[in-house]
């Protein structure tokens, strides 16, 4: 079984050994989505709390996926028009009145 530790990366699980490379990618991908490793003994959990465990932490990966890549196009957007209101600003007559314009318009909308 393969399961996503990040955005193209993912990392598998063998039947032979899935306790400890479930406890491995639960230690890793918490680390990935939190910013540091989880303090807490996984020894005492079954193998189904470890599979629960690691499902819901792939969950998150691929939501913060989704959120980063809305994000990036959002920023990618917002740039674009940005180029598109400096282009038409600068290019207005007289260049000495394109700041007045831009401001006045910003007003507006």
């Amino acid at each position: 079984m393969r399961m996503t530790f990040a955005p193209g990366w993912t990392q598998e699980i063998r039947p032979e050994k899935e306790r400890e490379d479930l406890m491995c990618y639960i230690s890793d991908t918490y680390k990935a989505v939190n910013g540091f490793r989880p303090r807490y003994d996984h020894t005492d959990h079954t193998i189904e709390d470890l599979r629960n465990m690691a499902n819901s932490l792939q969950d998150e990966v691929v939501e913060q996926s989704i959120r980063d890549e809305k994000r990036y196009l959002q920023k990618k957007r917002d740039k674009a028009a940005h180029r598109r209101a400096m282009k038409y600003y600068t290019n207005l007559k007289p260049r000495n009145d394109t700041l007045k314009f831009a401001l006045l318009d910003a007003l507006e909308a």
